[in-house]
């Protein structure tokens, strides 16, 4: 692979992750309040919750799939 392309990824994925630290401190600046903001996405959390097991799935999926060929030493 490309290495800028890997490295890119890497980026944004490691700025993806960071969401759950930083975003409640901007949404504190910014004078939200969290829970305000968590009482409005709740009519969403069903959504959530099969969007979540979706993505678990698919991801056990392509973890544990079997391989038609092999992998090389």
């Amino acid at each position: 692979m490309n290495n800028k392309i890997v490295g890119a990824v890497a980026l944004v994925s490691a700025g993806l992750a960071s969401v759950c630290c930083i975003g409640p401190l901007i949404v504190t600046g910014l004078g939200l309040g969290s829970l305000g903001l968590a009482a409005g996405l709740t009519r969403y959390r069903p959504l959530f919750l099969v969007l979540t097991g979706l993505v678990l799935a698919a991801g056990f999926y392509l973890a544990y799939k079997k391989r038609s060929t092999p992998c090389a030493d």
